[in-house]
């Protein structure tokens, strides 16, 4: 998974003050494992999205979600929308 998509996540929050991840319906369990209840996990249509004040947390449980494979990836190919985003901001600067 593309880190700009990863850093993405975690430079929003939701009007209510939350990160949102959103993941598979069978990372349910992980996230509740990982989050000790601190996480609102919101059932939509095919995917669940994980709702966390902490960027802590919610750092944690993208790091895990990605290495298992359990985030929901946007349609679109990442690649292609990588070049959008460069197209449109810029090379991707090193921090």
């Amino acid at each position: 998974m593309s880190e700009r998509f990863l850093r993405d996540l975690l430079s929003r929050r939701d009007p209510h003050g939350y990160y949102v991840i959103p993941a598979r319906p069978e990372a349910r369990r992980v996230v509740e494992g990982l989050s000790g209840g601190e996480a609102i996990i919101v059932d939509a249509a095919d995917v669940i999205l994980v709702k966390v004040r902490s960027r802590s947390t919610a750092s944690k449980i993208l790091r895990v979600l990605n290495r298992k494979g359990l985030l929901a990836l946007p349609d679109r190919d990442l690649e292609e929308m990588e070049e959008e985003d460069e197209a449109r901001y810029g090379p991707e600067m090193e921090v």
